[in-house]
C-alpha cells in the first residue's frame, strides 16, 4: 500500500532573482519561494525549473555569465555585469565542471605530454594534450609514474594500444609509465610538448 503523506507548506519569503538585461538595465524576477514541510522528508526548499535551488540567478543568466568567461578574465565578466567576482568564479567552476566532467577519449592516435608546476615549483600536475585535435584531455596531480599511470586506466588498455606516437621530455617516470601502457606507442623527445601545442592552438 502507498503510504500516505501530505505536503504542507512550512514557510516562504521574496526573492530576487537576476536574469538576462534588458537594453542598458538589469532585470530581475521577483517571486515568492517557499518551503514545505514534507512528513517523509522534512523540510525541503521548493525547486524551481529555471533557476538552481540556492542561486540567485536564472539558469539562461549564468549560461550568458559562463559564455563571457570563454572569451573574457572573470574580473572583466564581473565588472561588466556589476557582480561580485566570486559569484562570477563559482558559476565558471560549475560549468566548467560539467562541460568536462565526461572527457572523449575517443580516436586518441597523437599525444603530448609534460608537467606544470604551481605554488611556486612545488607542486606539478601532469597534463596530456591531444595533438590531432589540439585541446588538453586530461591533468592530474603530480609528475611520477604512478600519475601518468591514472591516466592510461582511465582511458582503458585499448586505447592505449592504439596511440601511434607520444611527444614527451625524458623524464623517466612518464617514459616507464609509457612503456608499460602503450609499447606500441612511437615515443618523440621535445623539449616543450604541450606548452608549444598549446601556444600553437591559442595563436
Amino acid at each position: 500500500m502507498q503510504e500516505d503523506h501530505q505536503e504542507g507548506i512550512y514557510d516562504s519569503r521574496r526573492v530576487y532573482l537576476r536574469d538576462l538585461s534588458c537594453f542598458e538595465y538589469h532585470s530581475y524576477l521577483s517571486l515568492e519561494k517557499f518551503r514545505v514541510n514534507c512528513p517523509r522528508c522534512g523540510i525541503r526548499v521548493e525547486e524551481l525549473s529555471f533557476a538552481r535551488v540556492f542561486s540567485r540567478c536564472t539558469k539562461r543568466f549564468e549560461d550568458y555569465v559562463a559564455k563571457l568567461c570563454e572569451i573574457l578574465p572573470i574580473s572583466s565578466v564581473a565588472e561588466l555585469l556589476e557582480l561580485d567576482w566570486k559569484t562570477v568564479k563559482e558559476i565558471d567552476k560549475r560549468y566548467l565542471a560539467k562541460k568536462f566532467s565526461s572527457p572523449d577519449y575517443s580516436c586518441l592516435k597523437i599525444l603530448a605530454i609534460d608537467e606544470l608546476s604551481y605554488k611556486s615549483g612545488h607542486k606539478y600536475l601532469t597534463i596530456v594534450l591531444d595533438i590531432v585535435r589540439t585541446r588538453v584531455i586530461w591533468v592530474g596531480e603530480g609528475r611520477g609514474k604512478e600519475t601518468l599511470d591514472r591516466f592510461f586506466a582511465e582511458i582503458g588498455g585499448t586505447r592505449a594500444k592504439e596511440i601511434m606516437a607520444i611527444a614527451v621530455d625524458m623524464w623517466d617516470p612518464y617514459l616507464a609509465s609509457i612503456l608499460k601502457h602503450a609499447p606500441g606507442a612511437k615515443v618523440v623527445f621535445d623539449k616543450f610538448p604541450v606548452n608549444s601545442g598549446i601556444l600553437q592552438d591559442a595563436g
